[in-house]
């Protein structure tokens, strides 16, 4: 993301990545609730300071706009069943 920030579900490491991604990024990491890892919160698309995601819960946008980032929910639930989100549906040039 901008600015060195990331968003992460800690459940989906290891402790021993956990600690890796703490000490690179330490306070520019957003870690994510299960609701928002089941709604592909990680799979999001950085613009600038905008997140556009599939779906947040209050609590991560209240997150992200206190570190300058701007959301914009798209409804992607018909892709997430073939297993992408947002992030997914874009190709790098």
């Amino acid at each position: 993301m901008a600015n060195g920030y990331v968003i992460a579900y800690e459940k989906a490491f290891s402790s021993q990545s956990v600690n890796k991604i703490k000490n690179e990024f330490s306070d520019r990491i957003i870690w994510i609730s299960d609701q928002d890892a089941n709604n592909f919160a990680c799979n999001a698309v950085n613009i600038g300071n905008d997140i556009i995601l599939n779906k947040a819960s209050d609590e991560l946008k209240a997150e992200l706009s206190k570190n300058n980032f701007y959301v914009i929910e798209v409804d992607v639930s018909e892709f997430i069943k073939a297993g992408g989100a947002c992030k997914c549906l874009t190709l790098e040039l």
